[in-house]
């Protein structure tokens, strides 16, 4: 059965998405090049390791903090870096990335931020700074990869979004807006460019709560942003594996899709009535 544009796709079982991988991915990438944005990011990094395993030339874009992994360090193709919170500038950096390949045939943006706060203590500023690392990042990938991509189609992943895209969860007014905003951005884009054999599909990773309900650690309300909200390795190694499928041409039957995985029985899912 094919899959609609706007479909939201849940994976609770993380073996699912390893099976998924394992018997759909053997095929070889050489020849392919692929932008992957956060490349030194947890799942970026992650991404990057499955896609060069494949055979894949990957060009990098990490933030300016951040640290390429030393197993990566070799194998990438270039390493560029740029400000998230920037977007004309990491649009110029996808742009001269796509020229360094030559091609493109998908990109994955994994930039994102999760700071859960309550809304009255949330300042303009940093409402401000989730929407540009947030939207605005996301707004500038599509600019700089569409008009290569329309002469020989390809694949587009936003690892960005989260499920508190659509989750009612405490705490998360405006990064659920943020999160809404990538998905939907990225749901129109598809419906606009189909015709030109382009994907473009996100994958929502589920915030986890850092202790089970009942338990005496801190509630996530009074969580520093920083602690607030992370993803266990079992997500992120499944959130990299789903981007990578949807990178590949094998899952050239999927576009306009939202896929989430949240595996964590304490992960913050939506209540059954009113808050």
């Amino acid at each position: 059965m094919a899959l609609q544009i706007g479909d939201h796709i849940g994976v609770s079982n993380l073996s699912t998405v390893s099976s998924i991988r394992e018997s759909v991915l053997p095929r070889s990438l050489e020849g392919s090049a692929f932008v992957v944005l956060d490349g030194a990011g947890s799942v970026g990094s992650a991404l990057c390791e499955q896609l060069l395993d494949q055979g894949a030339t990957v060009s990098a874009i990490v933030r300016r903090e951040s640290t390429v992994p030393v197993s990566l360090q070799n194998r990438l193709s270039n390493v560029a870096f740029a400000d998230a919170s920037v977007p004309e500038r990491l649009e110029a950096e996808i742009a001269s990335a796509i020229e360094r390949l030559g091609r493109i045939d998908g990109l994955a943006n994994c930039i994102g931020t999760l700071y859960p706060r309550r809304g009255e203590v949330t300042s303009v500023q940093e409402f401000e700074e989730t929407l540009r690392v947030n939207v605005s990042a996301s707004s500038a990938t599509l600019r700089a990869c569409l008009q290569p991509m329309r002469k020989s189609g390809g694949s587009i992943v936003f690892c960005t979004s989260t499920t508190a895209d659509f989750d009612v969860s405490p705490n998360h007014e405006f990064v659920a807006a943020a999160k809404s905003a990538v998905t939907n951005l990225a749901m129109a884009a598809a419906a606009s460019n189909a015709r030109f054999g382009i994907r473009i599909n996100t994958v929502s990773p589920g915030p986890t709560k850092m202790k089970p309900p009942g338990s005496t650690g801190r509630d996530i309300a009074t969580l520093p942003p920083a602690d607030s909200g992370h993803l266990t390795d079992q997500v992120i190694k499944a959130a990299a594996r789903m981007v990578s499928f949807l990178l590949h041409p094998d899952s050239s039957f999927i576009t306009g899709a939202n896929l989430n995985i949240n595996s964590d029985p304490y992960s913050l899912m939506k209540p059954s009535g009113p808050i």
